[in-house]
């Protein structure tokens, strides 16, 4: 992660703000949580569903996305998560401190 990223995202945001959409990047930097996350879920008001990782599909490997039938628990565990996270733009010199 660099402070190019961070950048980056500031301009996406603008970018996305102008067509009335509101986006976020946030980071766990705590190692003993990120040990406990595996998989990646896109989840909806409706749906959940468990996507493989950007590295597994840009490698082209055989993979699928499912959709979960745990759609509400997910969507509690992810509040949780995202509010122990940590904003990349406002919160950068906290994340660089602590993923030394």
């Amino acid at each position: 992660m660099s402070r190019r990223t961070a950048f980056r995202q500031t301009d996406f945001n603008k970018e996305m703000l102008n067509k009335g959409i509101r986006c976020e990047l946030r980071v766990i930097a705590d190692p003993r949580v990120n040990s406990l996350i595996h998989n990646r879920f896109i989840i909806s008001k409706y749906n959940c569903y468990n996507i493989p990782s950007p590295d597994i599909i840009a490698r082209g490997q055989l993979s699928e996305i499912s959709k979960s039938t745990n759609r509400d628990d997910l969507a509690k565990e992810f509040q949780v998560l995202w509010g122990n996270s940590k904003d990349i733009i406002q919160d950068w010199n906290n994340i660089k401190n602590e993923l030394k």
